[in-house]
């Protein structure tokens, strides 16, 4: 005989999909060569690349996904502190305040609270030096946050490790 019509209020439960995309989930960690990656599926080393980048946007999303990745893989801090210290110094001076903001805020939440205060000291310097420098700068608001970073930097510092640098702040 013959086959009734569905009725009208049946409800299709098929799916079909070659792909199911999840574009705000970290689907994958890795890349081909088993390196570590941020959501934008770039490496640490990229990341620092593009945190020297002449446009200020692209510097911007550069420390975003730095701290993204601090934040997930703290280890990171402790492999690459040098580094690490190099290029974040280096934005103490950007002439971009979403820039700076973007620092400070690497600096606060993803690189400061996973370094032990010893740890630390040595590389002090060149956090000063671009600091003392900002201090001076020609544009305002490099100067007030300059005071900003000094204020971060008292909180997450040794007392002893900045004190040769009191008469340079003051």
């Amino acid at each position: 005989g013959k086959k009734l019509p569905p009725p009208k209020n049946d409800t299709q439960t098929e799916a079909k999909a070659k792909r199911i995309a999840l574009p705000n989930q970290r689907v994958g960690e890795h890349n081909a060569k088993g390196e570590l990656v941020s959501s934008r599926g770039l490496t640490l080393i990229e990341i620092l690349g593009q945190t020297s980048h002449y446009a200020p946007k692209m510097r911007r999303d550069a420390l975003t996904s730095l701290q993204e990745m601090l934040t997930h893989y703290p280890i990171l801090v402790t492999q690459y502190v040098a580094t690490l210290v190099d290029r974040l110094s280096a934005r103490i001076t950007d002439d971009e305040s979403v820039v700076r903001e973007a620092m400070r805020s690497v600096l606060k939440t993803a690189f400061l609270p996973y370094i032990q205060g010893d740890m630390l000291a040595p590389f002090i310097h060149p956090f000063m030096l671009h600091l003392c420098s900002a201090m001076t700068h020609l544009n305002e608001s490099v100067r007030t946050d300059a005071l900003l970073l000094l204020e971060i930097l008292l909180d997450h510092t040794p007392p002893g490790s900045m004190r040769r640098y009191y008469t340079q702040i003051l």
